[in-house]
């Protein structure tokens, strides 16, 4: 493991220079082996305990600006820290680890540390944090303003910036938006036609292209068809993601309804958007 004062010389490029003293002194009461990674889509940082030798090691994405850098480091101690609390008992984002996460970014709630435009959406995270901050999108609009490669690439957007029916790039393949699911978005790669849900802050640069006539005019069609499940008669076939279902009877708030493959039978809601074959 590296001394204070090399650990210290490693972390000083990374984090806020006022949180420097706090990410060492963390370090110095719970030494572990930490690496900057190069960027990974998958995560933003890392946590792994070796039980034969009894060390514990944090990686954190070297790509991240300071902010989103140190949010990520203090989020993977806090894993560090419910795990020598708690062992194995502890799930990995449950009570306890949202309990030591919030502690230790405590001190850090201040403009000393964040900038205001940072700080406001990071403090009410805090109240309830996440397994990711990705999936908070006030946060990661915040900390992405701050991104040095956000400013200087005026092509890139976030995929919420791209109107629906318009294409995109991303990692070199071409996309279709098509509409939102909840908190994504669901869209078609043009090459395959496979269907891939994307996060709203996916960065992405616009597609410069026309969207092809017959996907657009599909989407059309396809929203035409798509109708509260209460408003299809009974012994009506309907599609619901991939299934095939027959309607049947209305029960109270919800509609029983036979899958036709299995003839298994379901009480779907009654205001459920489907599509009608």
């Amino acid at each position: 493991m590296p001394s204070s004062e090399s650990f210290l010389n490693i972390l000083q490029k990374y984090i806020p220079k006022a949180s420097l003293e706090y990410c060492v002194q963390l370090w110095e009461k719970q030494p572990f082996n930490f690496k900057v990674a190069k960027d990974r889509v998958t995560k933003l940082g890392d946590y792994r305990f070796d039980p034969r030798y009894k060390t514990h090691s944090i990686s954190v994405n070297g790509s991240q600006n300071i902010y989103a850098f140190l949010i990520t480091y203090i989020h993977e101690y806090a894993h560090l820290i419910t795990k020598v609390k708690y062992n194995y008992i502890a799930s990995p984002h449950g009570k306890e680890w949202k309990s030591a996460f919030s502690q230790l970014m405590q001190p850090l709630l201040t403009t000393s540390v964040f900038p205001e435009e940072i700080l406001i959406p990071l403090t009410f995270h805090m109240k309830n944090p996440k397994a990711s901050s990705t999936s908070d999108v006030n946060l990661m609009k915040a900390l992405k303003s701050f991104d040095q490669a956000s400013t200087s690439l005026k092509e890139t957007l976030f995929l919420e910036e791209i109107l629906d029916g318009e294409t995109f790039a991303y990692r070199n393949d071409i996309y279709l938006k098509q509409h939102k699911r909840r908190t994504r978005y669901l869209c078609t790669r043009l090459n395959d036609n496979a269907k891939l849900l994307f996060s709203p802050l996916a960065e992405v640069h616009k597609h410069n292209g026309k969207t092809p006539e017959s996907l657009k005019e599909l989407i059309i069609e396809k929203k035409q068809r798509r109708q509260k499940l209460i408003n299809i008669p009974d012994g009506m076939l309907f599609k619901l993601g991939e299934k095939t279902y027959e309607k049947n009877k209305l029960r109270r708030t919800r509609v029983l309804c036979t899958e036709q493959r299995s003839q298994v039978q379901y009480l779907i809601h009654k205001d459920a958007l489907v599509e009608k074959i």
